[in-house]
């Protein structure tokens, strides 16, 4: 599953958590759930996290600490 894909299911999960109809044992299940795709979400962030740091690193003239725009230099 991509990562808007996860992002979609856990809003989808909060969605039905918030649902007043939704009973105790459901909701504790929607909630593991989203732990669970939480957790997957931010390991997919510290891997882009990664590669965009490589890319960075591998341009020439680019600060590692972002781009500095506006800047005269």
């Amino acid at each position: 599953m991509q990562f808007e894909e996860k992002l979609d299911k856990l809003e989808e999960l909060v969605s039905k958590m918030e649902d007043k109809d939704t009973s105790i044992d459901d909701a504790f299940k929607y909630f593991d759930s989203g732990i669970k795709l939480s957790e997957e979400c931010l390991k997919m962030l510290e891997e882009y996290k990664g590669k965009l740091t490589l890319l960075t690193r591998q341009l020439d003239g680019i600060k590692e600490e972002g781009f500095d725009i506006g800047s005269d230099n």
